[in-house]
C-alpha cells in the first residue's frame, strides 16, 4: 500500500516519511487509532516505504521487486501476527495458521475490524488471542537475518489481545536485532501491558473528515446520501463503507421499529425483535448500533440547539423530528450509556441476543420511569 492510498492524514504521513528520510525511524512505532481510521492501513504503507528499492522520497515507488512484494503481503522480510483461535480443540493456534487468508482480508480492507476478522476466520463465540506460542514464532522469525532487504518489519496487528505472555517479548522489542522494526496496530492503547506501551513510540491516527469519507465515498460510485453517511461514520472508513449500503438493511425502519416497541413497552415485541436482530451477525449488530449512536446524537442536537438542521436523510430527519418530541435528557443518557455498553458487549463475544434484548429492557424502563414523573 502507498501513502497516495491513504485519504488525508498528510502530517502522519510527513512525520514517516521524514523519519525515514533522515534515519531516524524509531524501532517499536504504535500506530493508535479508533477502527476505521486507517491504523493498519499507514503501517502497510510504511512498510511498503520503508523497504521501497527506490523511494520518490514521499512515498514508495510501487514498482520495484519490494514494493511488488509488499503490496501483496508477501515480501518474505514482512511478517505478520494477529488475535487468531484454535483450529480445533486442544490445538495452539498461530498466526502462520490463518496467513494466507489475512492476506485476503487485509488486502480486501485494511480498515478491518476485530469482529471482521473473527467472522472471517470462522471463529464463532471464541475469544482471538495473541498465544504464547505465537510470541515464540515471533522471537524466532525475527532472530534470522533479513532474506532480500537490509530491514526485517513485523506488523503485530491488534496487540490489546496479547495477555501477559507479551512479555516474553520486552527484550526483543527493547534490543531488537539490527534493521528490525515492530509497528503495534492498535485500536485501544489502554488494554497494552504497559510494559510493551512503554517501549513504543506514538504514531496518533486522527479519523477521517467529514468530507474526505464523502469523497471517497463519491469516488467509488456510491449514489446514496454519501453527506450523511460521512456524518453518521464519524471518521470511520469502515463504518461508512457499511453504511453507504444500509439502505439496502433498511437499518431507519429498523430502529423506528424497535424505538415504536420499547416506547411501547412490547415485551414479547421486544424479545421477537432481539432475536430476529441478534441473528444478523456481529458486525451488522455493531453497524447498526453505531448508525442509532449517530442518530441519537441528532435528536439530542435538534432538542437543544434552536432552529437546528438535521444532518441525516429524509427518512431520518423525520423520525428525529418525531422522537425528540417524546423522550427526554434522561431517555438519551441511558440510550447513550446503553448503545456504547452494547457495543462493547458485542465486540467481546457477549451473547448478540441477549445483549440486544438486555438493552432493550433498558430502554423499556427508562420510558416507564419518564412517563411516571411527566404525570406526577
Amino acid at each position: 500500500m502507498l501513502f497516495a492510498d491513504i485519504v488525508g492524514k498528510s502530517q502522519v504521513k510527513e512525520l514517516l516519511v521524514r523519519q525515514i528520510n533522515a534515519g531516524h525511524m524509531p524501532h517499536a512505532q504504535l500506530f493508535a487509532g479508533q477502527n476505521g481510521f486507517g491504523s493498519l492501513a499507514m503501517a502497510l504503507a510504511t512498510t511498503q516505504y520503508l523497504l521501497c528499492d527506490t523511494p520518490t522520497g514521499k512515498d514508495a515507488c510501487g514498482q520495484c521487486p519490494s514494493c511488488a512484494k509488499t503490496s501483496k503481503l508477501i515480501h518474505p522480510d514482512v511478517h505478520f501476527s494477529f488475535p487468531v483461535v484454535p483450529k480445533k480443540s486442544g490445538s495452539k493456534p498461530v498466526s502462520n495458521d490463518y496467513l494466507e487468508t489475512w492476506r485476503e482480508v487485509a488486502l480486501e480492507n485494511p480498515h478491518l475490524s476485530y469482529i471482521d476478522w473473527m467472522e472471517r476466520i470462522g471463529a464463532e463465540n471464541k475469544q482471538g488471542n495473541i498465544t504464547k506460542e505465537e510470541c515464540r514464532s515471533i522471537i524466532q522469525k525475527l532472530s534470522l537475518k533479513a532474506y532480500e532487504n537490509k530491514a526485517k518489519v513485523l506488523i503485530l496487528w491488534l496487540p490489546e489481545y496479547l495477555g501477559k505472555e507479551g512479555n516474553s517479548l520486552l527484550k526483543l522489542i527493547e534490543e531488537p536485532p539490527e534493521n528490525t522494526y515492530f509497528f503495534l496496530v492498535t485500536e485501544n492503547p489502554d488494554g497494552i501491558l504497559p510494559t510493551i506501551l512503554s517501549r513504543t513510540q506514538l504514531v496518533a491516527i486522527p479519523p477521517y473528515t467529514s468530507n474526505q469519507l464523502v469523497d471517497a465515498l463519491t469516488n467509488q460510485g456510491e449514489t446514496g446520501d454519501v453527506n450523511a453517511v460521512a456524518f453518521l461514520a464519524n471518521g470511520d472508513w469502515n463504518a461508512a463503507q457499511k453504511l453507504s449500503i444500509s439502505t439496502e438493511n433498511n437499518l431507519s425502519d429498523v430502529l423506528k421499529t424497535w424505538m415504536r416497541l420499547c416506547f411501547r413497552k412490547d415485551v414479547p415485541g421486544l424479545m421477537k425483535w432481539s432475536d430476529e436482530m441478534g441473528g444478523k451477525g456481529r458486525e451488522n449488530i455493531k453497524n447498526f448500533l453505531h448508525y442509532a449512536l449517530g442518530v441519537f446524537r441528532e435528536v439530542l442536537a435538534y432538542k437543544v440547539i434552536p432552529e437546528y438542521s438535521i444532518r441525516l436523510g429524509e427518512s431520518e430527519q423525520q423520525f428525529v423530528s418525531n422522537f425528540s418530541g417524546v423522550i427526554q435528557f434522561t431517555n438519551i443518557e441511558v440510550l447513550y450509556e446503553g448503545l456504547n455498553e452494547g457495543i462493547s458487549q458485542i465486540e467481546r463475544n457477549a451473547n448478540p441476543k441477549l445483549t440486544l434484548f438486555q438493552l432493550s429492557l433498558t430502554l423499556r424502563n427508562s420510558f416507564i420511569e419518564t412517563q411516571k414523573a411527566d404525570k406526577r
